[in-house]
């Protein structure tokens, strides 16, 4: 009897360390899975955002647009020289015909006819380095201020070369000072193409 008890107090000794121990595994098992997951999401999405941010940072800036500045200096008369000079540091390609536009007192666009003519001749491919100048003729026809077929410009603009903002062209006076206040009544507009010098441009 007492060796039935005995032998009956060790099992369920026994049993009772299997089931603690059992219950033990589990707890250990689950927890470290746990613990591991959360370190291992924020360290990639760390990794993720320094990633991102350095790309960032190596964007290349932009290239700046074309730098230059137009004068139109009046030769008096319904007759102007413009010239077009590089102020910025790479070379510009100069082609063609100069692309100007027409502005009234409301900086609103003009629909001003604008013919473009072989004066002197052809415009030759010209390249401008810092400083260098290209040179055009520009006449029109004076109109009358009264007639709605008349446009009343105040304001001329460039496109630069390669194309970009427009850049406003400053009136130069006969009197060889820039006009503050210039105003154009006229009713369409001849330009001649662009030359290396200055020479035959104006002969209309």
């Amino acid at each position: 009897m007492r060796m039935y008890r005995a032998l009956s107090g060790i099992g369920a000794v026994l049993a009772f360390t299997l089931i603690a121990g059992c219950g033990s595994s589990d707890s250990a098992a689950g927890a470290p899975s746990t613990t591991i997951a959360a370190p291992t999401t924020t360290t990639v999405q760390t990794t993720v955002s320094a990633t991102a941010a350095a790309a960032t940072s190596a964007r290349p800036t932009p290239a700046p647009m074309n730098q230059v500045q137009a004068e139109l200096t009046m030769q008096g008369g319904p007759l102007g020289l413009l010239t077009l000079t590089n102020t910025g540091s790479r070379k510009l390609t100069v082609k063609g015909w100069p692309m100007l536009t027409f502005l009234d007192a409301a900086n609103d666009r003009l629909s001003v006819p604008i013919q473009q003519v072989a004066v002197p001749g052809a415009g030759p491919s010209i390249g401008l380095a810092t400083g260098r100048t290209a040179f055009a003729g520009v006449t029109w026809v004076i109109g009358n201020k009264a007639d709605d077929s008349t446009f009343v410009a105040t304001t001329v603009q460039l496109t630069p070369p390669g194309g970009g903002t427009p850049t406003v062209v400053t009136v130069i006076g006969t009197d060889g000072q820039p006009d503050p206040a210039p105003e154009f009544d006229l009713t369409s507009v001849k330009v001649g193409t662009w030359q290396p010098a200055s020479q035959g441009v104006l002969t209309f």
